[in-house]
């Protein structure tokens, strides 16, 4: 079970994620990945060391730098423990932005982040994050734990 401590570090470095992508902080988003961390993007593609890692896919997905995009809300639904220092999360995201002409925000897309975070150095860092779209007809498969 995740203590107190570790439950609200681990919240506050996802919310750190949110607002790097919604503000357009391109540097901050590797600053939140282990060295070897990952992303698999909403399209599929991994975003590994050799495709430029978390720094690659900030700089693909925020465009432009430094301009606020639209909104990410984040709700953390399933903590699993992998390690004493590792946990597989899942949590519902959506992205909610301000199109042209547009009198209201809309809701751009949803779905769920699965996130595998471990403390290095007395820190939480996501090691790898995969971005699924909540699509309709789409397997929808929940992963169990034991």
């Amino acid at each position: 079970m995740q203590s107190i401590e570790d439950r609200f570090a681990i919240e506050d470095l996802l919310r750190a994620y949110a607002l790097a992508m919604d503000f357009g902080d391109i540097e901050a988003v590797p600053a939140l990945f282990t060295a070897d961390g990952s992303v698999r993007d909403v399209q599929g593609r991994l975003w590994d060391a050799a495709a430029g890692g978390p720094r690659a896919f900030a700089a693909r997905w925020i465009v432009p730098p430094g301009a606020k995009r639209g909104q990410h809300w984040i709700q953390h639904m399933r903590a699993e423990r992998l390690a004493d220092n590792a946990y597989r999360l899942l949590s519902y995201w959506s992205a909610t932005q301000w199109l042209p002409n547009s009198p209201a925000p809309v809701t751009g897309a949803l779905g769920l982040y699965t996130d595998t975070v471990v403390r290095e150095d007395g820190r939480w860092l996501i090691q790898e994050k995969v971005i699924d779209r909540w699509e309709t007809g789409s397997p929808g498969v929940l992963p169990t734990t034991d």
